[in-house]
C-alpha cells in the first residue's frame, strides 16, 4: 500500500509512537511517504525521515518568519499568531499535495500546536486514520490547566499577564478547531481503552483501540543479574508526571529500607525535586535527556517502576518498564489498567502517596514478592508491551484498519467561535500578545487624525470641563491579591492606582492627575478595570467605576468604591458617592438563570455587574452595565433603577461576545442610545426600544464591538468599535478598531477614521466632542504609561506613533451641517 503519513511533533511519547509504527510499516512492506511542516528542527532518535525516501516539507513562517527560532525550538507561543490562519494555510496546501498523491490511505499523528491536525479537513474522500494520542487534555482537566497557567503567570509583569491573556482567549478556540478537524477523520484509532472513552466524551465519535509498543530488542531484562536497590519514575514535565508524589510515598518508608529514587526527565527540563527529596530524607538521582539504551538499563536495575501521572491516556513508562522485567506500581486509573496487572506484574493502587508507598515497602521487604513479579512479568512479556510483535501488531491493526475503511464515516464539521467567559469584563489585555505581530501601514496623508497626550495609564473614558480635557484611568491594580473562592485560577490585585487627569497641553506626554487613589483591580487575563465612564454637567464630572462589591475581593477599598457612582469638584479634586450602580445592578440580576456554558441559554443573565458608560442628565444619570446587560438610570436622592434589560443572546454561545454587553449610553433626537459590545445600537424612547443598524452608502453595515459613543446637537452619533469585522482574535482586521459617524435623522453612516490607517488610533475606546467641535477618543486602552510590552512581533501597540502608553487623538471633523 501507499501510505502518507502526517506528523508534525516535538521530542516525545507522541513521536516515538510515530515513528515506531512507520517503521513498522515500512518493513512490512509498504511504501510510505512522510509530509511534515517546517517546525520542530530537533527530532532526536525518532526521526522517520532518514527511513524514508520521500519526505515533503511545506514552508509554515508565521508572521513574517519572525517566530521561526522559536517554532523550530520547540516553543510554540504566541499560539494566536502561530495555531490558526497561518497554520491552516499550511496544512491545506500540505493536503493539496497529500489528494494529488493518489495514495491507498493516510495516516496522521497529532499536531504539537494543535493536537488533531487542519488537513484531515481537506482529505474528505480519501481513507484517513487519525491517530489520536489525546483529546485536549485541558479542557476537561483542570489540574492541567490550572499548572499550566501558573506556569505562563510565573512570568514577570506583563509578560506573564499577556501569556495569561492569550491563554484564556485561544484556548477556547483551539478546542472548537480540534473537533472540527475530528470530525473529517474516517476512522480515529486511539492508545487505551480509557483513551477511547475520552474520545467519545470530546467528540462523539467511535475509535479503535490501537495499543502502542516498544522496541523488544532495547527494552528486554537484563543478560545479568543486577542489584536492584532502587525505584524509578520517568516523565517529563515534571510537574505532570508525579514524581514528587513519589518522594513523598518513599519519606513514608523506614529509613532504613527506603530506596533511592531516580527519575529521568527529558533534556534541558529543571525542577525543584532536589530540594523536595533533601527535604523529606530521600535520595535522589535524576537523569535528562536519556537515549533508549541508558533507559533501559535504567529499568533493568529498578527494583520497580512507579508510574504516578494522573489520568495518564496510555503510559508508555509502564510497559517499557514491563519490557525489561521490571515491575509495576501505577496508580489505578486511565490508561496504566491497560498494561498493569494488580499482583501479576505489579501493583494498582489509589493515588495517595500513602497508597504507592504500601506496595514499593512490600517490594523492599519482600524479595520473594519481588522475584516472583519479576518472572512474572518476563513470563508475559509476549502478551504485553515487551512482546517482540508487539509493534508490528500495532502496525498491523492501522494496516488493517486502513483497508477495512470503506468510506467517509464523519459528517459535518463542527462550528462555532471563541467562546469568551470573562464575566463580560473588556478584554484590555487581549492586544498584547496578538497585535505585537500586526504591521499597520502607515498614516494616510489626508488622514484627519493627531495626536494629543501620551503617557496615560490604561485610558477609558473622557470628557470636556470647559475647554480642559480630563481622562479617567484605569490604572494597574495593585498588590492585594486575592484568589476568589469558586472563581478562576487567577489572582486579582487590587489597589488604588486608578486616577482621572488633566491633558496638560504644555506638557501632552504627562498627564495631571487631579482625582488620585481611586480602586483598581487588575483581574489577570481579563485585564484592568477602574475609572471608566466620564460626563459633565452643572460644573460638576461624574465617574462611574468598573466591577462591584459583590465580586468578594475582601479588600476594604474595593468594597468602598467598585461600582460606584462618583461626583467630582474639578476645582480641587474632591469626590463623593452618588450611588452604589454595580451593587445594584448586580442584585438585579439575581432574578435570573444564569446560562450553561457552552450551551445556548436564551431567558438567562450571569450574575454579574460592570458599569461602564455614564451621561448625566437634567434629572439624574444613564449608566450602561456592561456585565448586567442594563441601562440604568439614578435619580437625584441615589435610587437606582433598571431602565432597560438587554436580553440578546447569540444562538452560537462560544461566539464573542455571546450577549450584548452594553458598554455606552448618549442623547440626541429626544432619544437615548446605547452601544454594545455585540455591535448593537438601540434608540430608547418613550416608544420602547428599537435596534438601528447603522450601515455606509454601499450597505455594509458599520458597527462590529461597541465601547464608546457620543454626539454632537447636529444629530451626528459618533461610535468607537475598539474591534473590528474578521474573527474575534484570529483574524488581523479584528484587532484594528475604528470610529464611526451616524446620522440619526438622514440614516446616512462611514467611517471616520481606522486604526489600520492611523496606528495611533489601535485599540479605540470612548470618544468625547470638544469645544472646538472636533472629535477626541482614548486609545491604547490596555496600555500602561510606560508603554511597556512583551508581545511578540515587530509592532509595540503602546509605544504607537513613537509615543508610550495610552492616548488622546483627535479626529478633525467637517464643520459645516450634514
Amino acid at each position: 500500500m501507499r501510505i502518507a503519513v502526517y506528523e508534525n511533533l516535538p521530542p516525545g511519547g507522541a513521536l516515538r509512537a510515530s515513528f515506531e509504527l512507520g517503521r513498522q510499516l515500512l518493513q512490512r512492506g509498504h511504501t510510505l511517504d512522510l509530509f511534515r511542516l517546517s517546525t520542530y528542527a530537533e527530532k532526536g532518535p525518532f526521526d522517520l525521515a532518514p527511513l524514508i525516501g520521500s519526505v515533503r516539507v511545506e514552508s509554515y513562517r508565521p508572521a513574517l518568519g519572525l517566530l521561526d527560532a522559536r517554532l523550530s525550538a520547540g516553543r510554540l507561543g504566541p499560539r494566536s499568531l502561530t495555531a490558526f490562519g497561518a497554520l491552516r494555510r499550511a496544512h491545506r496546501r500540505l493536503a493539496a499535495q497529500i489528494r494529488a498523491g493518489g495514495y491507498d490511505a493516510v495516516l496522521l499523528h497529532p499536531d504539537g500546536m494543535t493536537q488533531a491536525p487542519y488537513a484531515l479537513r481537506w482529505l474528505d474522500g480519501l481513507r484517513t486514520v487519525y491517530y489520536c494520542q489525546e483529546p485536549p487534555r485541558f479542557a476537561t482537566e483542570r489540574a492541567i490547566l490550572d499548572r499550566h497557567r501558573r506556569r505562563l503567570a510565573s512570568s514577570p509583569f506583563p509578560i506573564g499577564l499577556a501569556r495569561l491573556v492569550e491563554d484564556r482567549l485561544v484556548s477556547p478556540r483551539l478546542i472548537q478547531e480540534d473537533r472540527a478537524s475530528v470530525a473529517h477523520a474516517t476512522v480515529i484509532a486511539v492508545n487505551s481503552v480509557y483513551s477511547r472513552e475520552r474520545a467519545w466524551a470530546a467528540y462523539q465519535r467511535e475509535a479503535l483501540v490501537v495499543h502502542l509498543g516498544v522496541d523488544a530488542d532495547r527494552f528486554q531484562p537484563a543478560s545479568d543479574q543486577v542489584a536492584r536497590a532502587e525505584v524509578l519514575s520517568v516523565g517529563s514535565p515534571a510537574a505532570a508526571k508525579g514524581h514528587d508524589q513519589v518522594i513523598e510515598a518513599l519519606a513514608l518508608l523506614p529509613a532504613a529500607s527506603r530506596p533511592a529514587l531516580r527519575v529521568v526527565l527529558g533534556r534541558g527540563e529543571r525542577s525543584d525535586l532536589a530540594e523536595l527529596a533533601a527535604a523529606r530524607g530521600v535520595t535522589l538521582e535524576i537523569e535528562a535527556g536519556l537515549g533508549e539504551a541508558e533507559l533501559a538499563r535504567c529499568y533493568q536495575r529498578a527494583l520497580a517502576t512507579v508510574c504516578a501521572a494522573r489520568l495518564e491516556p496510555f503510559g508508555l513508562t509502564a510497559i517499557e518498564s514491563l519490557a525489561c522485567a521490571t515491575p509495576v506500581v501505577a496508580i489505578r486509573e486511565a490508561g496504566y489498567r491497560d498494561s498493569v496487572e494488580d499482583g501479576v506484574n505489579g501493583f494498582l493502587t489509589d493515588p495517595e502517596p500513602a497508597a504507592l508507598a504500601e506496595a514499593v515497602g512490600r517490594l523492599c521487604s519482600d524479595s520473594h514478592l519481588a522475584r516472583r513479579l519479576g518472572r512474572a512479568v518476563g513470563a508475559r512479556r509476549r502478551a504485553l508491551g515487551g512482546d517482540p510483535d508487539r509493534p508490528r501488531l500495532t502496525a498491523a491493526a492501522v494496516r488493517n484498519t486502513i483497508r477495512a475503511v470503506p468510506g467517509i464515516l464523519a459528517a459535518g464539521i463542527a462550528k462555532g467561535g471563541i467562546r469568551m467567559r470573562l464575566k463580560k469584563r473588556f478584554l484590555f489585555g487581549l492586544l498584547v500578545i496578538a497585535a505585537g505581530a500586526l504591521l499597520p501601514s502607515q498614516a494616510a496623508a489626508a488622514a484627519p487624525v493627531s495626536l494629543v497626550s501620551w503617557g496615560l495609564d490604561s485610558p477609558r473614558g473622557i470628557a470636556f470641563y470647559h475647554d480642559r480635557l480630563a481622562v479617567a484611568e484605569a490604572g494597574h491594580g495593585g498588590t492585594d491579591c486575592h484568589f476568589i473562592p469558586n472563581g478562576p485560577p487567577f489572582p486579582f490585585c487590587i489597589g488604588n492606582s486608578s486616577q482621572i487627569s488633566w491633558v496638560s497641553k504644555s506638557n501632552p506626554g504627562v498627564p495631571d492627575p487631579f482625582v488620585t487613589g481611586l480602586f483598581s483591580v487588575s483581574a489577570g487575563p481579563e485585564g484592568v478595570l477602574g475609572a471608566s465612564g466620564l460626563s459633565v454637567r452643572d460644573g460638576r464630572l461624574y465617574a462611574i467605576l468598573g466591577s462591584t462589591p459583590q465580586e468578594g475581593f475582601g479588600n476594604p477599598l474595593a468594597e468602598k468604591q467598585s461600582g460606584h457612582l462618583l461626583s467630582i469638584n474639578p476645582n480641587n479634586g474632591k469626590f463623593k458617592s452618588v450611588a452604589s450602580v454595580g451593587e445594584s445592578d448586580f442584585n438585579y440580576t439575581l432574578q435570573f438563570t444564569q446560562p450553561t456554558p457552552g450551551v445556548y441559554s436564551p431567558g438567562t443573565q450571569e450574575h454579574d455587574a460592570n458599569p461602564n458608560g455614564v451621561l448625566a442628565t437634567d434629572h439624574g444619570w444613564l449608566v450602561a452595565d456592561s456585565g448586567a446587560n442594563t441601562l440604568s438610570f439614578v435619580n437625584r436622592e441615589g435610587d437606582v433603577s433598571v431602565l432597560q434589560y438587554f436580553a440578546w443572546r447569540d444562538p452560537n454561545p462560544d461566539n464573542f461576545p455571546s450577549d450584548d454587553v452594553p458598554t455606552c449610553v448618549t442623547r440626541s433626537d429626544e432619544a437615548i442610545w446605547v452601544g454594545t459590545l455585540a455591535g448593537h445600537l438601540y434608540r430608547v424612547d418613550d416608544g420602547g426600544v428599537t435596534q438601528v443598524v447603522p450601515k455606509d452608502s454601499a450597505g455594509n453595515g458599520l458597527l462590529t464591538h461597541v465601547t464608546g459613543c457620543t454626539a454632537d446637537s447636529r444629530g451626528n452619533l459618533y461610535l468607537v468599535n475598539m474591534f473590528g469585522p474578521g474573527i474575534p482574535f484570529a483574524s488581523q482586521s479584528f484587532f484594528f478598531g475604528n470610529v464611526v459617524k451616524y446620522n440619526s435623522e438622514s440614516g446616512k453612516g462611514s467611517v471616520l477614521a481606522s486604526s489600520v490607517d492611523n496606528p495611533i488610533l489601535i485599540l479605540p475606546y470612548m470618544p468625547t466632542i470638544g469645544p472646538d467641535g472636533n472629535l477626541y477618543v482614548t486609545a491604547g486602552a490596555i496600555c500602561p504609561a510606560d508603554g511597556s510590552f512583551q508581545g511578540g512581533g515587530p509592532f509595540n501597540p503602546c509605544l504607537a506613533g513613537g509615543k508610550p502608553g495610552g492616548k488622546v487623538v483627535k479626529i478633525t471633523l467637517p464643520h459645516q451641517d450634514d
